[in-house]
């Protein structure tokens, strides 16, 4: 529930709550000089209109045929549904923006990545006709996806990995944050030569957020020990486990969320070693194998999608709006694998 008020906002523009009502919906009957006052001191307030209310609300007084209901769609890269993906944090996006549309009174409908260009009009022509409110978009990497978002006129929300200058408000994991809280946790249970180990095949953005968090993570620390980030490129788990020993590592960051046997291989390798181990993109087959380290929260960047899409339907926007990237916090998970030095000892 919103904390201030419809009413609050009136008293303070020195209007009607129909007043506000009609602006916050950007109703021609509103002066644009009312409207722009009303829309400031909302926003000024912290106030926001619910979606699913307001939508009905414009559209009671309709006969049933002409009314219109609440329809989001959600755009993904992939050929085939999410809800069939494999990979846990690929659903968990898709999970995340989808519960949380139904909980705010939305019909949501998935759309698949189209193969051809005609396909990909047919598809906007169709979501044009059925009046979509607006749509989530999921690119997967940004120099494979062939997701257009410019050729539908409705508000739009992309999630997971997204492009910058895009025009539209973005929601990621926060990467860099993850990496160096989780580097911050391992010096705080007493390891001290961190070593970073990342794939290849990750895409490149998410490549050079990791990279910088776990730099950072170095800086801040000023321990005097720089230890290179390990690059994993096809090696065996031996090899690359005799490679951070080789450096002295006590301690390794790794990031399985799409590759998560690697990190299964790791910790059987581990029995071999006394290298602790922790993910800075856990997933829940991590977790099970007794697997420390930072969940992504991939379920919070759909609903927290969600709820930046709903202000941009209702026009109740911020100047800059359009050009907003929010990433979205983990959160730490213990595990077996990443105990306190004294406990690894023993």
């Amino acid at each position: 529930m919103n904390r201030v008020s419809m009413k609050q906002v009136a008293e303070a523009a020195g209007v009607s709550k129909n007043t506000v009502s009609l602006a916050l919906r950007s109703s021609p009957l509103v002066k644009s000089a009312t409207r722009e006052k009303i829309v400031e001191t909302a926003r000024c307030l912290g106030y926001t209109l619910n979606p699913a209310m307001s939508k009905l609300m414009s559209e009671v007084s309709l006969h049933p045929r002409k009314r219109h209901y609440l329809r989001l769609a959600f755009l993904n890269h992939f050929r085939h549904a999410l809800d069939q993906e494999t990979h846990p944090p690929l659903r968990a996006f898709f999970q995340g923006a989808h519960d949380q549309a139904i909980a705010m009174g939305y019909h949501f409908q998935e759309f698949h990545c189209p193969s051809t260009d005609q396909e990909r009009q047919a598809r906007d022509r169709r979501i044009w006709s059925m009046g979509f409110d607006g749509a989530v978009v999921f690119p997967f990497e940004e120099e494979h996806s062939s997701v257009d978002l410019s050729t539908l006129p409705i508000p739009k929300v992309a999630i997971g990995f997204t492009w910058s200058g895009t025009g539209v408000p973005r929601v990621s994991c926060d990467y860099f944050g993850n990496v160096l809280r989780l580097y911050r946790i391992a010096r705080e249970k007493g390891y001290r030569r961190i070593g970073l180990l990342i794939t290849p095949d990750m895409n490149q953005r998410t490549s050079l957020r990791v990279s910088g968090g776990f730099l950072a993570a170095q800086r801040e620390a000023a321990c005097g020990v720089e230890l290179p980030i390990i690059m994993h490129d096809r090696q065996s788990p031996g090899d690359l486990l005799a490679e951070a020993a080789g450096l002295g590592c006590d301690c390794l960051l790794v990031g399985a969320s799409f590759r998560w046997d690697l990190t299964r291989i790791l910790l059987r390798a581990k029995s071999h070693s006394r290298i602790a181990l922790a993910s800075y993109s856990l997933a829940p087959e991590q977790s099970r194998l007794g697997i420390a380290g930072m969940d992504e929260c991939c379920e919070k960047v759909g609903r927290t999608a969600l709820h930046i899409l709903a202000a941009t339907i209702q026009q109740v926007q911020l100047d800059g709006l359009a050009e907003l990237s929010v990433q979205v916090p983990g959160e730490f998970r213990e595990g077996p694998s990443l105990r306190p030095v004294q406990c690894q000892r023993a």
